[in-house]
């Protein structure tokens, strides 16, 4: 690839374990079914679990924690504690079993959820491409549909809210929302032409202007920022998927994450942002295909 999109990051913050020592980004690691942890964060989303906002001193916990973790599990685990939150080196079968670190909510359930999302690094693979659910339940099925993507296309993390949307506006809408733990993960990953694929849902009833199955968009009207949503339309559109592609031209029925703040900051750091919004036919029927097209797409763009 070719060419500078924005500024560059200079060390983001989960890379820096790199540069201490790589042994320490593999500790020992138990068996895990991610699947089954995934499904029970999807069970308490859809059983109402609460949104916290969080504060920004314990944003800068967060922050501090996913620093630490490749480097040092035990001072991460010792940050996020008070917080509800613990990460977990695990090995999963399915995923070929490499190690992986599992960053999730594990409070008391008497005490209540906070919400702030599921979160899967892989330590080896920090260029990989970064898999994001910003609306899991909400748009019915992306969750498992990131989850495909994050073991088929090899990548490097998987980032899963922790509550439904909520109505335009809510903190809890954490793709428009920079003061979130979803947010603060993205900008910790980001790194000079990385790949950032954000999964999302709609409901054809509800956009009847628009007949195509799929929306692709970079978030932007500029072509500079294009080449991976060109590259995502492309191998859907193989695949028999129709696709509005945004743009200038065409907003496609306002669903071109024009205001998305993880796609303005992955374009400001150099970095590569496709926004795949999908209607429930395809979610709940084509999903395979979906996964091999992103996929396909992801390597095609890398190879260019």
């Amino acid at each position: 690839m070719t060419g500078k999109r924005g500024r560059v990051l200079a060390m983001p913050a989960i890379l820096a374990c790199m540069t201490v020592a790589v042994a320490a980004c593999n500790p020992p690691a138990d068996p895990l079914d991610l699947q089954a942890a995934l499904n029970a964060e999807v069970d308490a989303i859809a059983g109402g679990g609460r949104y916290v906002e969080p504060a920004a001193e314990e944003l800068a916990t967060v922050r501090q924690a996913m620093a630490a973790l490749c480097s040092d599990s035990g001072r991460a685990n010792a940050l996020l504690e008070p917080l509800g939150y613990a990460a977990t080196a695990f090995t999963d079968d399915a995923l070929g079993g490499r190690t992986l670190h599992l960053v999730r909510e594990d409070a008391d359930p008497a005490a209540g959820r906070r919400g702030w999302g599921l979160y899967v690094i892989d330590c080896g693979a920090l260029t990989a491409p970064v898999v994001e659910v910003p609306h899991p339940v909400s748009d019915t099925g992306t969750e498992q549909l990131g989850l495909q993507l994050f073991a088929r296309a090899d990548a490097g993390a998987l980032l899963i809210a922790g509550s439904k949307r909520g109505p335009d506006g809510a903190p809890s809408d954490v793709a428009h929302a920079a003061a979130s733990v979803f947010s603060t993960i993205h900008l910790g990953l980001l790194t000079e032409d990385r790949q950032v694929v954000q999964l999302h849902g709609f409901a054809a009833a509800e956009h009847v202007d628009l007949t195509q199955q799929a929306v692709v968009s970079s978030g932007s009207t500029d072509p500079e920022h294009a080449s991976l949503a060109q590259a995502v339309s492309g191998t859907l559109d193989a695949a028999g998927i129709s696709v509005c592609r945004f743009g200038a031209s065409n907003t496609c029925s306002d669903l071109g994450a024009t205001s998305n703040v993880q796609g303005e900051s992955t374009r400001d750091a150099g970095a590569w942002f496709v926004h795949v919004e999908l209607n429930e036919d395809t979610r709940a029927h084509r999903a395979d295909e979906v996964i091999d097209a992103v996929s396909d797409a992801l390597q095609a763009q890398k190879e260019r």
